[in-house]
């Protein structure tokens, strides 16, 4: 277990938070390693499989083409269910993969034993919360987006008139 630091720097900078990080890292690493194989390994395979997924569920132009001629009422709605599930499935991890983390790293600062179990049971009591976060603040940013992009629109419309 390690010990947790004999005080409080006055002055943070990189090497500090550095020289904490390795500490906490070589106490616990065995507990680290088992929380990046559970939540982090597989985020970075569906990172890595999801270009293959794609082109299987995105159509060529050629069948696009076709498929239009054919039917042009119906969409082909695939492509955006499996956008939306492979992005709810990374959100998922990640936001257990932030609240595991957090709370390890938290406890492991001040020399608390870790244990895997207390580490989930604080990433299901975090997880809404950074879900309503996540949304806050994507909604701000949309927001901030729009405005700004419908006053370029503007600038434009006006410069053009």
């Amino acid at each position: 277990m390690a010990t947790p630091p004999p005080y409080l720097p006055s002055k943070i900078d990189i090497w500090t938070i550095l020289s904490e990080s390795r500490r906490i890292l070589k106490a616990h690493s065995g507990h680290f390693q088992a929380l990046s194989l559970l939540f982090l390994l597989p985020s970075s395979c569906f990172l890595s499989i999801y270009p293959f997924i794609y082109q299987h569920f995105s159509p060529t132009i050629e069948s696009h083409l076709s498929f239009l001629e054919q039917n042009p009422r119906i969409f082909p709605i695939k492509l955006p269910i499996f956008n939306l599930l492979y992005t709810l499935i990374l959100s998922i991890f990640s936001f257990f993969a932030i609240g595991t983390i957090t709370f390890s790293v938290f406890h492991g600062f001040y020399g608390r034993p870790l244990n895997l179990l207390s580490s989930f049971k604080a990433a299901s009591t975090s997880f809404f919360p950074l879900l309503s976060t996540s949304l806050v603040t994507q909604f701000i940013v949309y927001g901030i987006s729009l405005v700004l992009g419908l006053v370029f629109f503007a600038l434009i419309k006006a410069t053009q008139f």
